[in-house]
């Protein structure tokens, strides 16, 4: 696996960064995702989109690269041939994963039946018991 692209990396970003505009349009999520960058930035981005696009033409992807490295964190981004073909298949798959641990390891389970549990880091009893 090759990592991630600039491409990729600046996608990742760009979605961190809109994060709460983007709850503001939690009912057109889905379509939103599928725009381009610039697009999405015109979208949602308000009065921030010339910070926006600024931000992210001068992103540091190399940094990027480094700080995952050092913290042991690999990137697996969606140009790579290593990444999980069932979430090629979204219309809107993640520009980039970042694995704590080893990303083929992650790679040969997505290729199974795999099950995602999202929640809170204090489930309650109730929510732990539905998950098993």
């Amino acid at each position: 696996m090759s990592g991630a692209c600039r491409a990729c990396l600046a996608r990742s970003w760009l979605l961190a960064r809109l994060g709460g505009h983007l709850d503001l349009v939690r009912a057109q999520l889905g379509q939103l995702l599928t725009l381009a960058d610039g697009d999405l930035i015109d979208a949602v981005g308000g009065e921030h989109r010339r910070v926006l696009r600024r931000e992210r033409d001068r992103l540091d992807t190399a940094a990027q690269i480094d700080a995952a490295r050092i913290a042991g964190v690999a990137m697996i981004c969606r140009c790579d041939g290593g990444y999980p073909a069932r979430l090629r298949e979204l219309e809107a798959q993640p520009a980039v994963l970042h694995v704590a641990g080893d990303p083929e390891r992650l790679v040969a389970l997505a290729a199974q039946a795999p099950v995602a549990i999202v929640g809170s880091r204090r489930a309650s009893d109730y929510g732990q018991e539905m998950a098993r």
